[in-house]
């Protein structure tokens, strides 16, 4: 990793995303906007709210393009909380980088009722490399829909690529909390308010960019 990465952040909705900058920016990376994209040494997708409400914007702008190109190109991204859903499919659309449906939450899968907000243990895949070096993964979550099937066991047969990563959210039924695959990582929480644990995942995302 170089001294400084430059990060484009590319956001969703009208969230406030000055703690991730910071954050970031404290652990030696340079955030830059949309426009760096070409020459960042990675990109975080990033929504607070669910990607449902945030789908047309997604899809209508050039959002999906830039990502489409990069991650065609082996480029490093991270989605985070409707990025993560936005790798995903949603009613026969998304980028669908992995095979796997976003549905809502129902009422009894997790302890709030329909939707999953506050800390939550995950169960981390074997091999993480964005969970290294955290003992207890803790994260915070706010999202009410979610992805329930393993993506590792939806490739439809035999395959010469390496399966993803996944971790899973410990909730009543479980959820899909996070996947990894090469260049391109997932995490339906968000790291950049789960304190320390959080700021390691972020530490260990920037360790694996070129």
């Amino acid at each position: 990793m170089s001294a400084s990465p430059r990060i484009a952040l590319l956001t969703l909705g009208t969230g406030d995303h000055d703690l991730l900058r910071r954050q970031l920016t404290e652990l030696g990376a340079r955030v830059e906007t949309r426009s760096a994209l070409p020459e960042a040494s990675g990109v975080i997708l990033i929504g607070d709210e669910d990607v449902t409400q945030q789908w047309t914007e997604l899809r209508v702008g050039a959002t999906a393009r830039q990502l489409e190109r990069r991650l065609a190109g082996g480029g490093a991204v991270l989605g985070i909380g409707a990025g993560f859903q936005a790798m995903f499919r949603y009613q026969h659309d998304g980028l669908e980088q992995w095979p796997g449906d976003v549905t809502p939450l129902s009422a009894t899968s997790t302890p709030e009722g329909g939707a999953h907000i506050g800390w939550c243990r995950i169960r981390g895949g074997a091999g993480s490399r964005l969970l290294a070096g955290i003992e207890e993964p803790e994260f915070y979550f706010h999202h009410s829909h979610a992805v329930h099937d393993d993506p590792a066991q939806l490739g439809g047969g035999d395959t010469p690529l390496r399966p993803p990563i996944v971790s899973w959210a410990e909730t009543p039924t479980p959820v899909v909390a996070m996947v990894e695959n090469g260049p391109l990582s997932a995490v339906q929480f968000h790291p950049e308010k789960s304190g320390e644990t959080g700021t390691q995942l972020l530490r260990n995302w920037l360790a694996t960019l070129r």
